[in-house]
């Protein structure tokens, strides 16, 4: 059997998680261009200071790391998350995204018997789609 463990955190603290594994997630499939975003708008509001007259450098150099590390994709191209080109680390990333997403969503919906439309039409409210072959990671609200 293979060893399990336990994480407890807030709500911010997994809403970063999710943003730290949708990042890595989408560098693995090829969408380099993330970098970009990243760098123009999470930056905003907090201690990362990048100064606006370096964007266009910034997505040049992005641009140009692409067909260094994907080169036979086209420079806006990128995997989907089911090909078989992508590694399972990063399928693995997308479930525990879904997972997070999906617990917290329903967790401030106030966990409805089933799902109010058009209320939760956000996608953090699907059903889980597996991706890797990993088994599913669970996660439970414990309030305080």
């Amino acid at each position: 059997m293979t060893a399990q463990w336990t994480l407890t955190a807030d709500e911010r603290q997994f809403r970063i998680i999710v943003k730290a594994l949708n990042l890595f997630s989408r560098l693995l499939m090829g969408q380099i261009e993330e970098l970009d975003n990243f760098f123009r708008w999470e930056s905003c509001g907090n201690n990362l200071r990048v100064d606006p007259n370096n964007y266009e450098a910034i997505t040049q150099l992005v641009e140009a790391l692409k067909p260094l590390i994907f080169p036979e994709l086209p420079i806006k191209g990128s995997y989907g998350i089911h090909s078989p080109e992508i590694s399972d680390e990063s399928k693995i990333a997308f479930d525990l995204i879904q997972v997070i997403r999906h617990r917290l969503a329903w967790d401030a919906a106030g966990n409805p018997s089933k799902r109010r439309w058009p209320d939760m039409m956000q996608v953090d409210y699907d059903e889980f789609m597996p991706c890797s072959t990993h088994p599913k990671a669970q996660m439970d609200t414990k309030s305080s």
